[in-house]
């Protein structure tokens, strides 16, 4: 058990470190746009995601975390929406008849 809460510390940990990161690289991002400042976010969110994703084992149905959860692990927008995709990506999708617009 100590082994277990050792590794579920450490990678708690490293989710909150490598989100502080983040957050700083959005208010960098915010305070100064720019391609640098935005790459930096974009970096920091990439790199952010991998502790978090390691520390979604240990949420156990978190009523807290599952309300905002989606805003995190889906892209806020829809498919559809996308102003280009690939000649070859799809045919068809049933829950969005936009799925072929291009």
């Amino acid at each position: 058990i100590k082994t277990y809460s050792d590794i579920a510390l450490a990678k708690y940990e490293d989710s909150l470190t490598t989100a502080q990161a983040l957050d700083k690289a959005v208010d960098a991002l915010l305070a100064k746009p720019s391609v640098e400042t935005l790459t930096a976010a974009r970096e920091a969110w990439k790199a952010s995601r991998v502790p978090y994703q390691q520390t979604e084992v240990y949420r156990f149905g978190n009523a807290i975390v599952d309300d905002w959860e989606g805003k995190v692990n889906a892209w806020p927008l829809d498919e559809g929406l996308i102003d280009y995709v690939a000649e070859n990506y799809g045919t068809e999708l049933d829950a969005n008849a936009l799925y072929t617009a291009n």
